[in-house]
């Protein structure tokens, strides 16, 4: 085991300088073949201007470069007070095995992405990230993977197995408390992916529950602990956005509401992430704000959202019945997780600030 020290400003402008010869060498082969072609010369060596082996090649050294910044800046973002910004920061150390696992991590992310992921690798990958570096594991898959092939190839195990992927549990539970990589189960699981995924999560606990089958409850319990890791990156991530990034993403999530059908459980089993999170106060605002306007459009309340395959059950057991409340109001999110962390956002939201008497359940 050894250490591996980066200097994150000077490997950020080696990875721009990088960038700039690669743009350049293109452009440069592309005026050269165009040059060679109007004097006439029919010569093999005109198109061979174009085959850029010196680009290739720098492009493989920026892809290595880049992969040692990206762990070093998630190393940063986990152990210092850190803006995104790269110039000022000190040399970061890293443990050779994090930058293994992270690279590791990245492997995955190809291999799902290219649809070739075995037993035996899924297998490795859930035994790695339960490893001393799992969470940089996580990064790496999280940080590079295509977020639509990672939700198709989720889609497909939840249909195959009728059950909660063991692995994603390990995760991003491995991920909740880490910044960086809380940042990177933010990027790949954006709610326009992850509605739809959680509503094939919800087709199968709905299955249950309609046959009655008694194993439910033990898909409850897996669906239950998946919901809170998400909800703890999400909302870890989002609290640490600036301005214009809060805005951009409260953006995406409002956008995800309006263009959800009603009758699927996207924006109910939503709803359920939300209510298990701490989020600005902002984001509670704006995404409650889309569910107001959606069910007024609809003139049914919040009927709208029941779900055709069945009620969305809380997998939270709640205290008062012993059993599992009915939450296909998304709405209950909001008003779930500003009674626990933020319930000044209640006064702002329905008195303008003052004082009132409310009963949330919670």
């Amino acid at each position: 085991m050894g250490m591996v020290l980066i200097n994150i400003g000077a490997m950020a402008d080696y990875v721009a300088a990088l960038e700039s010869a690669i743009a350049t060498s293109r452009w440069a082969a592309t005026d050269l073949q165009a040059k060679c072609s109007q004097a006439d010369l029919w010569d093999p060596d005109c198109a061979s201007f174009m085959d850029g082996e010196s680009t290739v090649e720098l492009e493989a050294v920026l892809t290595d470069v880049r992969q040692r910044l990206e762990l070093a800046l998630l190393v940063a973002a986990s152990t210092m007070s850190f803006g995104g910004f790269t110039g000022d920061l000190p040399p970061v150390s890293i443990d050779s095995e994090q930058f293994e696992s992270f690279e590791k991590g990245q492997e995955w992310a190809d291999k799902v992405d290219a649809g070739t992921m075995t037993e035996a690798d899924w297998a490795a990958l859930e035994e790695a990230l339960t490893a001393s570096w799992g969470q940089w594991t996580a990064a790496g898959l999280f940080g590079s993977v295509s977020p639509q092939a990672l939700a198709d190839t989720l889609a497909s195990q939840v249909q195959a197995t009728q059950s909660v992927p063991r692995w994603l549990v390990t995760a991003v539970l491995v991920c909740q408390g880490d910044p960086g990589c809380e940042d990177t189960v933010t990027r790949v699981f954006p709610p326009d992916i992850l509605g739809p995924f959680l509503t094939q999560i919800h087709a199968v606990q709905a299955d249950r529950a309609y046959w009655g089958n008694p194993s439910v409850e033990d898909f409850l319990a897996e669906e239950n602990v998946l919901l809170y890791g998400l909800a703890g990156c999400l909302s870890g991530s989002v609290s640490r956005m600036g301005a214009d990034a809060l805005g951009g993403y409260e953006a995406v999530w409002a956008s995800t509401v309006q263009n959800a059908l009603f009758g699927t459980a996207d924006v109910p089993m939503l709803g359920l992430v939300v209510g298990r999170g701490q989020w600005p106060s902002s984001f509670l605002t704006n995404f409650a704000d889309e569910i107001s306007r959606m069910e007024s459009d609809a003139g049914t309340g919040s009927a709208a959202w029941r779900p055709i395959a069945g009620d969305v059950l809380d997998p939270d057991i709640d205290f008062q019945s012993g059993g599992h409340l009915v939450s296909n109001d998304p709405m209950s999110g909001v008003f779930r997780s500003a009674a626990l962390y933020d319930p000044h956002w209640f006064l702002d939201r329905y008195t303008g600030g003052g004082r009132m008497s409310i009963e949330t359940g919670y």
